[in-house]
């Protein structure tokens, strides 16, 4: 016998009505949301983006007098300049401290436990995050890198996975793609897994098969309960619309990885010829993915944490270089020691504040290709809706500083933090903000790690700034 049937009460009815109603609604509302590239609550998705050594601070902080409010793009600091075609979409970050929240003069100890609220041996908070977003794409997270393979040690990787153990991104852009993309034949690796592009489509029509089925059988007749039959009969054409935007995605066939990646070789060299072009090929990926649909959560990191494997040596720098060292551009000692990266860090000079702005130039790249890449079902730039943090392990560069850290945010005009500016956050700790990176994204979480109450400058919560 089914568990409903018309020789029930009116009240049963109801009851059974008003619970599938509000299943239907939340399944068909959240896949309706979803279908057409848009978040009932915060962005579609996160990139979270480390950079090894600190920063110069005198060359990275914004040149304004006071600590935080709105600002003019040609108030952008050297490394952040390259930004400034975006500069709508960034939120610069004053006052910032990872000192008590993961931060240490050693890089791996900060490593290891700044993006985990300042726990250590726990998972980080990309990966807390799409474990908690429960979303039905076919992956949760996506990990991908430059030249992390050359690490100094494991301990040196910024990401912890579910177990708390470093995961070691994807370098090579070419295997990333085929993992992301469903086209690997073997496992891969623990963080990076084949999907079925067409599993979550199946997996939604299923659902709104058992949907249609028990509205089909509580519909009563249109003369038994005619308010009860009108509601129900609006439902079921509600979800006869979203099957057919199902159907029609499902058959689409428009998730294939990017062409023309730029492959790594065997040889760590060679590789470093072309690092810009194996950045514009990760860049490819996420945005390629991100467009499918595939995961709502990426990381990404150059190289490690204290790390020299990537000389940062390039072209697109030659006049920056030359004119900070009194040329000799691609010299055997700019090549082998100034433009390595933690070597250079301890001097805190011109030549290493070129190579922070380097970064700032590669995400710049990124943040265009969200730009002129549209939703695949609401047609809107995929920025719109994606939330970019970048950080590091140290502060100030010369000592391991962990104050005033060099992190900042790029949000998309749907991601609800208003108007971009610089945000004072009165000396809070590195926990708060990744707190605020979870609510952002629409959880309801009151605490991360060591955070004291998120950040008030985003309007999230509103407490007292921890002392210190």
């Amino acid at each position: 016998m089914n568990p409903i049937s018309r020789s029930q009460t009116t009240q049963n009815r109801r009851d059974f009505l008003r619970k599938t109603a509000l299943c239907s609604f939340a399944s068909t509302s959240s896949a309706w949301s979803w279908a057409h590239g848009q978040s009932s609550s915060g962005p579609r998705r996160l990139i979270l983006i480390s950079y090894p050594n600190g920063a110069v601070l005198r060359k990275w902080h914004l040149n304004q007098s006071s600590g935080g409010g709105s600002f003019n793009p040609t108030e952008l600091s050297f490394a952040l300049q390259p930004l400034a075609e975006h500069a709508n979409l960034l939120y610069p970050l004053r006052h910032l401290n990872t000192l008590g929240h993961g931060g240490s003069s050693s890089h791996p100890e900060a490593a290891s436990q700044i993006l985990s609220g300042g726990l250590r041996n726990r998972p980080s908070v990309d990966v807390e995050i799409a474990t908690a977003l429960s979303s039905p794409t076919p992956l949760a997270i996506a990990h991908l890198g430059l030249f992390t393979r050359y690490n100094k040690g494991e301990d040196h990787l910024m990401f912890r996975g579910t177990d708390g153990r470093p995961v070691l991104p994807e370098d090579d852009p070419v295997a990333a793609a085929r993992l992301l993309f469903g086209e690997a034949t073997g496992a891969g690796p623990r963080h990076l897994v084949s999907p079925d592009s067409n599993s979550r489509t199946e997996r939604q029509l299923r659902i709104l098969t058992r949907l249609e089925e028990a509205y089909a059988r509580a519909l009563p007749g249109p003369n038994e309960f005619p308010q009860v039959h009108e509601k129900i009969t609006t439902h079921q054409q509600s979800l006869s619309t979203y099957r057919r935007i199902l159907s029609e995605r499902g058959g689409s066939g428009s998730c294939t990885s990017p062409s023309d990646l730029m492959a790594m070789g065997p040889d760590r060299r060679a590789n470093n010829l072309v690092a810009e072009h194996l950045v514009r090929s990760q860049w490819k990926n996420i945005v390629a993915a991100a467009a499918c649909d595939i995961c709502r959560v990426f990381s990404f990191s150059f190289m490690s944490a204290q790390d020299d494997s990537l000389h940062i040596n390039f072209e697109s720098l030659r006049e920056l270089l030359d004119a900070a060292d009194g040329g000799g551009f691609g010299s055997e000692k700019k090549w082998w020691n100034q433009t390595q990266s933690h070597s250079s860090s301890h001097e805190a000079n011109e030549v290493f504040a070129i190579q922070t702005r380097w970064y700032n130039m590669m995400i710049s790249q990124l943040v265009s290709l969200l730009k002129s890449t549209p939703d695949s079902q609401s047609g809107s730039p995929l920025m719109d809706n994606t939330l970019i943090a970048v950080v590091s392990e140290n502060g100030e560069s010369a000592y391991h500083g962990q104050e005033d850290v060099p992190w900042y945010l790029l949000a998309g005009s749907r991601c609800g933090l208003g108007p971009a500016r610089v945000l004072d956050c009165g000396r809070r700790g590195s926990s708060d903000l990744l707190l605020a990176l979870a609510q952002i994204m629409g959880l309801s979480w009151e605490s991360y790690g060591r955070s004291n109450g998120g950040l008030p400058q985003l309007g999230l919560f509103q407490s007292s700034p921890e002392s210190g």
